[in-house]
């Protein structure tokens, strides 16, 4: 029982230390990129290749 915890919990902290470096990522690739107006940036996916990741971005109309 405890174990099931431990993993859940180990699965919740990995998860969201991943979203802190994506949001991270997006930041940075928006403040290099600007996107047109009416606009914005998303991760559109990921390549992990060992510890290497490759991210995909592309444009959305931007939430209000």
């Amino acid at each position: 029982m405890m174990s099931d915890f431990a993993d859940d919990l180990n699965e919740w902290v990995a998860r969201q230390a991943q979203s802190s470096v994506d949001d991270q990522v997006l930041a940075a690739y928006s403040a290099e990129n600007p996107a047109p107006e009416g606009q914005e940036w998303f991760i559109a996916g990921q390549q992990r290749d060992g510890d290497e990741v490759a991210y995909r971005f592309d444009l959305r109309a931007a939430e209000s």
